[in-house]
């Protein structure tokens, strides 16, 4: 079946949806695509993934029925002798069963894979390629720039929005990690990116923009020559010092001499980006907030930890740390009304609500009890929380279902509300934009469902409860432009959630 969608952004009412190496734009009140743009190894994988699709359903590919007939004409018969009897000509095919059944023989010949495919004798799944999928996605404030982060080749995209829909291309720029989390400052002119090595860097969102006026590059910043001293004879003046220079001046002209020409070392990123902070384990969230006319960097990590940093070029001063989760933290959001509250969760079995400036627990909320109504789950995983003036949403990992709260004047979540889907939710966003809706990207190709793109209204004023819109999205595309996966490619690529839990080894007593 075809990749289903993974991340989903809005603006207005364009809708912006990934799936595989592409980025299509939607009216977010349904109908067909009004853009698509697609990674430069997006129709080759999507090619060969058909190809694979074919040959493992046992229909012969084209590529590989053409490749074996070719091999059939130009295979040279062997001669085999025959017991008893003089040699005859033979078919250069073994018949089943031919190779390796006599005993003692240790099967050197050429024993074809039982998962091989029948003509070209070749599996399939060996050749399969690295798939290029867009993992994250975001729609800048003003809607003027989308965000993109490609996983297989760890290049951060961005593209130019003409307001109707349509993508441009603005820069390609590739990372030294594999990008976790990103987000955009307040004033839309940095791209703040957190890696899975737990490295926050900060880019300018135009390429031909600078950030060396609020924090340091590391490129050519403090760049010191190593084939000269740092030292010379303006510098130093007593004879010790003076010796000591001369004497690394030879050094040097020796080592000129002696020269052997090294292996080059790996070359910083061609583009301006400034190391901001760093964790010590895997960084999964990232958020940049203003409260009270200060601007903040809220990380999260697979360590249990929320920090909260103030931003460039003060980000050096640790505002305050939000302690309290058991296991690792996913996903975080911040309130809109009330600024100063946020919500996360992750691999522990309640909800956290923390006021983050001063790090203090306001509240938890078991949402395990309301995961086990929906599916048989001894864990849950928060996969993303959107944190929307008209409630809180949550989505696990593997749980077909939306939670919904509402906060409380005593700061804890009330009032949960559960909307089962006919799937399992890969990303969600709530948009107010002309009117309330709620759109989730499931995993149509684990619960074999038509459609991957869902959209749902309220059913209330209050937005309590929703029901499924007629609103839809034409996801049709021509054969062989879009990658085919089995669930076992899908369960690689888009649930990887649940294994940042860390396995506990309870001693014996």
């Amino acid at each position: 079946m075809r990749i289903p969608y993974n991340c989903v952004a809005t603006h207005g009412d364009i809708l912006f949806a990934s799936r595989g190496g592409q980025i299509q734009s939607f009216k977010l009140q349904g109908g067909p695509a009004l853009s698509t743009w697609s990674h430069p190894e997006a129709d080759r994988e999507a090619a060969a993934s058909v190809e694979l699709a074919k040959a493992g359903s046992g229909e012969i590919p084209q590529a590989a029925r053409a490749e074996s007939s070719t091999a059939e004409d130009e295979r040279p018969a062997k001669r085999q002798r025959a017991e008893p009897g003089p040699e005859v000509e033979t078919s250069a095919v073994p018949q089943k069963g031919e190779v390796g059944e006599k005993s003692g023989q240790k099967g050197k010949g050429n024993k074809r894979d039982d998962g091989a495919h029948p003509v070209s004798g070749r599996n399939p799944g060996s050749k399969q390629p690295d798939t290029h999928v867009i993992i994250l996605l975001q729609a800048s404030a003003d809607g003027r720039h989308i965000i993109a982060v490609s996983g297989q080749d760890k290049t951060l995209w961005v593209f130019e929005h003409d307001g109707n829909g349509t993508l441009k291309e603005s820069s390609r720029r590739p990372m030294p990690k594999r990008p976790s989390a990103l987000s955009i400052s307040p004033d839309g002119r940095a791209i703040v990116v957190g890696d899975k090595f737990g490295d926050t860097y900060a880019l300018p969102l135009d390429a031909a923009d600078s950030l060396s006026g609020e924090t340091t590059s590391l490129l050519v910043k403090h760049h010191r020559d190593p084939n000269k001293p740092t030292a010379n004879e303006h510098t130093v003046h007593s004879k010790i010092n003076l010796r000591s220079l001369e004497m690394q001046h030879r050094a040097l002209e020796r080592r000129e001499k002696d020269a052997v020409k090294e292996e080059p070392k790996p070359e910083e990123p061609a583009f301006e980006h400034a190391l901001v902070l760093g964790h010590v384990s895997m960084l999964t969230g990232l958020l940049v907030r203003e409260y009270r006319g200060r601007r903040y960097i809220i990380t999260c990590d697979r360590d249990e930890h929320i920090r909260v940093t103030r931003y460039i070029p003060q980000n050096y001063v640790i505002e305050s740390f939000c302690l309290g989760h058991k296991e690792f933290i996913n996903s975080m959001a911040v309130s809109e009304t009330n600024p100063e509250i946020l919500v996360s969760g992750g691999g522990d079995d309640a909800l956290f609500v923390w006021d983050w400036p001063t790090g203090t627990l306001l509240s938890k909320t078991d949402i395990l009890s309301h995961a086990r109504n929906v599916s048989d789950v001894q864990h849950v995983a928060v996969s993303k929380i959107i944190y929307s003036n008209v409630g809180i949403f949550v989505i696990c990992e593997g749980i077909p279902a939306v939670f919904q709260w509402t906060l409380s004047e005593a700061r804890t979540l009330n009032n949960c509300r559960t909307l089962r889907l006919p799937g399992n939710p890969l990303d969600i966003l709530v948009s107010s934009s002309p009117e309330p809706s709620l759109l989730v990207a499931i995993d149509s190709v684990e619960n074999e469902v038509p459609s991957s793109l869902l959209a749902y209204a309220p059913a209330d004023k209050e937005c309590t409860s929703w029901a499924r819109s007629a609103t839809s999205f034409d996801e049709s595309a021509i054969e062989g432009s879009v990658l085919e996966v089995s669930t076992a490619d899908v369960k690689k690529l888009f649930y990887a959630i649940e294994g940042l839990r860390k396995i506990r080894i309870q001693e014996e007593e």
